[in-house]
């Protein structure tokens, strides 16, 4: 055989192998699926459908100051006990009470010395106000998964963002900018993917508060999770004001929200029991 041919033979397979131009290819699979959760699986369903099964599974995180009362140099008061400082959203994956969310909402490290003092509320869509355990955090890829006791809590079916393809629709709930707009529904499709993070590119609109919740797809599953990463200069900024704000990045560049694969969820997912 020639090394023409050889070669031919060799662009052929590489070509072959290659994605076509929109799809994805995720390093990590999600090989432990949640069977007890909640889909609409089968036919593609209305954005109200998908809601009405899904929301009850969206919790809130809020974090809170639990120490003695700070001041500033010129005698006002920084930090008050019982001091709300911000949220994010996050969902049930299995119904004995894992949740899954993004590290930077149940990060403490940009609070400094009073990061000891920063306590988590989970708040259900029913009104239950519960204490969160971490079970393990992972910086690199902005996931974290976390328990409460309790239960049987409804949950969400983890589907496979590698199915995904540009075009297709995504329905996003979480908790923007306030409390008040708690559980609130957005929505986008597919805008394209970036292979640099591994994350989704969508037209869907996060603000703060957002990250962690469930992105779904038109079957109602689990295909990523909100991100809306705060700069380090705004967590500070924010946090001489008392308060913790969390800030898009590239919404506020660009116009563009990304949202994390669940399938780099994997590998948290297989701590559940």
């Amino acid at each position: 055989m020639s090394k023409a041919t050889v070669f031919s033979m060799l662009l052929a397979l590489l070509f072959s192998t290659m994605p076509a131009f929109g799809e994805y290819i995720l390093d990590d699979a999600v090989s432990n699926r949640v069977p007890q959760g909640r889909a609409l699986t089968g036919e593609v369903r209305s954005g109200r459908d998908i809601y009405s099964v899904a929301d009850p599974a969206v919790v809130v995180i809020t974090l809170t100051y639990k120490g003695p009362e700070l001041r500033g140099q010129n005698g006002g008061v920084i930090l008050s006990p019982g001091q709300f400082l911000g949220h994010g959203s996050g969902f049930f994956v299995k119904e004995n009470g894992y949740i899954l969310t993004n590290n930077h909402v149940v990060d403490t490290s940009s609070f400094g010395k009073v990061a000891s003092y920063i306590a988590f509320t989970v708040i259900t869509k029913d009104g239950k106000r519960l204490t969160p355990q971490i079970v393990k955090k992972d910086e690199g890829l902005d996931l974290a998964l976390l328990k409460v006791e309790g239960g049987p809590f409804p949950s969400l079916f983890v589907g496979n963002a590698a199915n995904l393809k540009v075009g297709d629709p995504l329905y996003i709930i979480g908790t923007p900018i306030r409390l008040e707009f708690n559980h609130s529904l957005t929505t986008g499709i597919v805008s394209g993917f970036n292979r640099t993070k591994g994350w989704i590119q969508t037209t869907a609109i996060l603000h703060g508060g957002n990250s962690g919740g469930p992105v779904l797809d038109s079957r109602g599953q689990v295909v990523g999770v909100a991100v809306a990463v705060a700069k380090k200069q705004a967590k500070e900024k924010a946090l001489v004001e008392g308060r913790l704000v969390d800030y898009i990045t590239s919404q506020q560049a660009y116009g563009i929200s990304y949202i994390i694969p669940i399938n780099h969820a994997a590998n948290l997912l297989r701590l559940m029991y």
